[in-house]
């Protein structure tokens, strides 16, 4: 049952991370799916949807700076809410760049 409840999470959140990645990356082919679904199932959908939309609020539109974004925020965790905190609330301060 778990397992069932699993599978259904992970396929709406790929279903939404393609959309997500269609809407403003452009047209997904089957590579650029399956990398997206190993980063679902490895790293969570809220983080990689989080690096989708910061790779869109910096016009980088490339699978390659969203993956930049994703090993950094999983290497560097705590760096990486630093510097969200330091964006959200003092962003003249800090402008992360990758």
């Amino acid at each position: 049952m778990f397992s069932n409840l699993l599978q259904e999470h992970l396929k709406y959140a790929t279903t939404a991370a393609v959309t997500y990645y269609e809407q403003h990356f452009g047209k997904i082919h089957p590579y650029m799916r399956s990398e997206l679904e190993k980063w679902l199932s490895e790293a969570g959908d809220d983080l990689v949807m989080e690096a989708m939309k910061r790779a869109v609020d910096y016009h980088k539109l490339s699978w390659s700076y969203v993956k930049k974004i994703l090993i950094r925020s999983i290497i560097f965790p705590l760096n990486s809410i630093y510097i969200t905190f330091l964006n959200l609330y003092e962003p003249s301060l800090y402008i992360s760049k990758i």
